[in-house]
């Protein structure tokens, strides 16, 4: 993701993507360089979107560098 918000690419869609999208403009706003997400897409909330099955995920983030 881009200062601007701009995505590059996606995660999976959904609430997944969007509590990543989240997490990463956090990071911005703090000026952190790493973090590591955790979502837990239970049986209920992988319905409600629409997902086969739940689970769970941990996602490393990153922050890049701006090389204007």
């Amino acid at each position: 993701m881009g200062e601007s918000g701009q995505c590059f690419g996606t995660i999976s869609g959904g609430k997944l993507e969007a509590d990543i999208v989240q997490a990463a403009m956090e990071m911005m706003t703090h000026g952190e360089r790493i973090r590591i997400e955790s979502s837990d897409l239970n049986n209920r909330d992988a319905a409600e979107e629409g997902l086969v099955c739940g689970g769970q995920v941990r996602v490393l983030m990153e922050a890049g560098v701006n090389r204007q």
